[in-house]
């Protein structure tokens, strides 16, 4: 089960691995694009349903493994969400996910989700490396693989791809450009030409 599918990416590379996937998300429009990657690449074992996180709808110990790509920060009740993953999943099942991470400071931390919530409604919380060990581990999970790797990002395009509403774009980027010193170097900020490149941190884990 692929929890947040989006347009199917995950689902659909982990397809030849499983006998039945499904590729799960709470927008359609997000399933109709799956849909057709799927039939592009030929998969027929590739289901769609439209599936809350928070509210799987499967028997538990049902399921061999889950899959969650850079969806988790949009989750209105992470805990609730992990709680049900760790439900549905069959004894000895794999919880294989990744998200971006905040910084363990606090002032970088909220400086990030302020401006990822301002660039996209829909997100809720990135979080810390150690929040997110915290989560899995006091909910039963043996966290066997965990590494972080950066994701690197453009403004212009960052903006665009999530609609960012037109009076948050300027505030933004005036916001990036006069950020302090440890903000600038968490993440990587530097303007280049009508453009701002920077990075965030993303935890992949098992």
């Amino acid at each position: 089960v692929d929890i947040g599918t989006g347009a199917g990416f995950t689902a659909c590379a982990i397809a030849p691995f499983a006998r039945h996937t499904l590729a799960t998300d709470i927008a359609p429009q997000m399933l109709s694009q799956a849909r057709g990657l799927a039939r592009q690449r030929g998969l027929d074992s590739v289901g769609l349903v439209a599936v809350e996180a928070e509210s799987l709808p499967f028997a538990a110990g049902s399921v061999d493994a889950v899959t969650c790509r850079q969806a988790a920060h949009h989750f209105h009740d992470l805990r609730g969400a992990v709680a049900e993953i760790w439900r549905v999943l069959k004894p000895g099942g794999v919880f294989i996910f990744t998200d971006p991470t905040s910084p363990e400071s606090d002032e970088d931390d909220l400086w990030m989700n302020d401006v990822e919530v301002r660039r996209d409604l829909t997100h809720v919380r990135d979080l810390k490396a150690a929040e997110w060990h915290e989560l899995l581990v006091g909910t039963g999970f043996q966290v066997t693989h965990a590494s972080v790797t950066k994701v690197y990002l453009e403004f212009n395009d960052w903006v665009t791809r999530a609609a960012t509403l037109e009076e948050n774009i300027e505030l933004l980027r005036r916001d990036f450009l006069a950020a302090p010193p440890s903000v600038v170097a968490s993440f990587g900020i530097r303007p280049e030409g009508e453009d701002i490149h920077f990075h965030w941190d993303v935890l992949v884990a098992r």
